[in-house]
């Protein structure tokens, strides 16, 4: 087990996590300050509590709108063989129409 020292919202922490694990650590306390500024609480002197909790929601909210993008991305993607069907019966659609306008060019040019 490691400690690491970072400083979140200027008040510094002693934190716990597993070795290996510091880097991301710190990282993520970077994350956390930089939501700080970004929501402007670091210049209004709100209270450091309400300032967590207003953080918290904030990444929650992130976090579940990516989530819900990945479920309609996840929705929206048809099964691997299903998708195969449906690009390659469009090829052959469009490969089929190309094939009978280029053969009706061809007896166009034959007649002349």
């Amino acid at each position: 087990m490691a400690n690491v020292r970072v400083t979140i919202m200027g008040n510094s922490h002693s934190i716990s996590c597993a070795d290996g694990q510091e880097e991301r650590l710190i990282s993520l306390a970077e994350k956390v300050n930089q939501k700080y500024e970004d929501l402007g609480l670091k210049a209004t002197r709100v209270p450091e509590v309400l300032s967590f909790a207003i953080i918290s929601m904030t990444l929650a909210d992130e976090l579940e709108n990516a989530r819900e993008e990945l479920n309609k991305l996840k929705q929206n993607k048809p099964q691997e063989n299903e998708d195969n069907y449906t690009i390659n019966d469009g090829l052959i659609t469009t490969l089929n129409t190309l094939t009978k306008q280029i053969y009706m060019i061809a007896e166009n040019l034959k007649k002349g």
